[in-house]
């Protein structure tokens, strides 16, 4: 069953401020709607934000925004780190967003103003669970290439420090089905500090069909993020070793 939002949102300069119809599939959120935060509307990308979409062709990109994100891989710390991050202010609470366009789906998942013992630790954790991850096979049920749930196989490669932005990691999976369809999904992971040094995580990542990433890379819109989230690389994780490639 589907629930229909109209929200408003405030696009960037390309495209004013414009009503969009948000689709939100029910089974996914929680309380059987959600309603994303204005103040967190406002930091996450924008369709202006994102190559490719233009005053000519957003009315065909579908949004859908969540609270809760599956980030469907073995490798689970990133879930847990982000579905655990807790904000101290409820407007700034952790949210998803995922545009799909042209084929890709396009989704940043972040939580702002994070009541943590240790924002380093914890970016560490996740650092270190792609590591270890790097070059694993992972079995699993998932809906992402086929609607039934039925197993699949992924392949996980950390991405290498020198082919991401210093203070970021990231990782690309690669989903197979039984009937051989694939999936494929880059994400990076970004701890962040607003003017305040209140801490903060950003996921961001891209997914389309078949065994190679989409040409829009997530680190094509990190910047964007950054800057609309009004937030900076955490300088702490400047100096954090992030994975090499095995």
């Amino acid at each position: 069953m589907i629930n229909t939002l109209l929200v408003a949102v405030i696009l960037s300069p390309l495209l004013h401020f414009t009503d969009i119809r948000i689709t939100l599939p029910q089974a996914s959120i929680p309380h059987y709607n959600y309603a994303p935060p204005a103040g967190m509307v406002r930091r996450m990308l924008h369709l202006g934000d994102i190559p490719g979409i233009t005053e000519d062709n957003w009315r065909g990109v579908e949004t859908v925004w969540t609270e809760l994100m599956s980030y469907n891989t073995g490798c689970s710390t990133i879930d847990t780190m982000l579905d655990y991050s807790l904000p101290e202010n409820r407007e700034l609470r952790r949210t998803s967003v995922t545009f799909t366009f042209q084929g890709v789906d396009i989704t940043q998942t972040m939580a702002l103003d994070i009541y943590v013992f240790n924002q380093l630790e914890s970016f560490e954790r996740i650092a270190a669970s792609f590591s270890e991850c790097d070059g694993e096979t992972f079995q699993f049920r998932s809906s992402e290439v086929s609607p039934r749930g039925s197993m699949v196989t992924e392949a996980f490669t950390a991405i290498p420090a020198d082919q991401l932005p210093q203070g970021v990691v990231g990782y690309t999976s690669v989903i197979t089905a039984e009937d051989g369809s694939q999936r494929t999904t880059q994400r990076i992971v970004v701890p962040v500090i607003d003017e305040h040094n209140n801490p903060g995580l950003i996921a961001l990542s891209t997914t389309t069909d078949g065994p190679e990433p989409a040409d829009l890379s997530p680190v094509d819109l990190l910047d964007a993020a950054l800057t609309r989230a009004e937030v900076t690389i955490d300088p702490a994780a400047l100096a954090t070793p992030t994975p090499t490639a095995t």
